[in-house]
């Protein structure tokens, strides 16, 4: 039985069977959202956005393709539209711009209680369709929560990790040994060290929270995250004492 669906679902997607149900209505999809190209809305840019998004029929084909991709059992199919359906769009299947990527991060802050009926919950900062559209209610007794102390808690996540991004331990870049010694600038081995977590992996770290505290309105979240990033130039200028 389960052998007959799956036959089916290749069926289903294959360009090449005449049973094909798939292509043909992908294909006049791709073909009108390339026509009303020019005419069609910027979509609003959530708090989890982090790549410069393609044109609507490449990001509709690298979405399709990722769904149809999770079926393990029609993996040449899938790669056979894929081809397909990219050729519509004048994109190499290989080409950079045709991989897909998440095109939004998420943040989850576990464990927010409800002031009012102690209801616990995590609540996801970048995707909740509730909080995208601004609106902070529990989601049993519908009672506002707290801002403030939501964004307390996130100032106190960014503290901790600028904490520790301070105080790592160096590693030896060759054998990766935690260095022991205060004043030693090379390993046994000879290897230099290093930070364990670089500058540029620290700031992709804490883009996400960037964006949050814009589209939340997070004030004090956001003067927190320029201080972390750009030390500098967050610090009041001597002229304007």
């Amino acid at each position: 039985k389960l052998m007959e669906i799956q036959e089916k679902v290749s069926q289903m997607i294959s360009c090449r069977s005449s049973t094909s149900f798939f292509p043909n209505k992908l294909f006049a999809i791709i073909r009108g959202l390339q026509k009303a190209e020019g005419t069609m809305e910027q979509p609003e840019e959530l708090p989890g956005a982090h790549i410069k998004l393609g044109t609507a029929a490449l990001e509709f084909i690298k979405f399709v393709s990722h769904v149809f991709a999770l079926d393990k059992t029609v993996k040449r199919e899938v790669g056979v539209l894929r081809k397909q359906m990219l050729k519509l769009a004048n994109v190499q299947a290989y080409s950079e711009e045709a991989q897909f990527k998440n095109p939004c991060l998420t943040f989850i802050l576990p464990d927010v209680i409800c002031s009012y009926c102690n209801h616990c919950r995590d609540l996801d900062l970048c995707r909740d369709p509730d909080l995208i559209q601004h609106v902070w209610k529990c989601d049993r007794c519908e009672h506002q929560y707290d801002k403030d102390l939501i964004e307390a808690s996130l100032v106190q996540i960014i503290n901790k990790r600028h904490t520790n991004y301070q105080v790592q331990d160096l590693v030896c870049g060759r054998c990766g040994e935690v260095k022991v010694t205060n004043m030693g600038q090379y390993c046994a081995c000879s290897g230099e060290y290093k930070n364990r977590s670089t500058p540029s992996d620290f700031r992709k770290d804490l883009i996400p929270f960037l964006n949050i505290a814009k589209y939340h309105k997070f004030e004090w979240l956001e003067e927190t995250l320029h201080t972390c990033l750009d030390p500098v130039g967050a610090a009041p200028s001597i002229f304007d004492r």
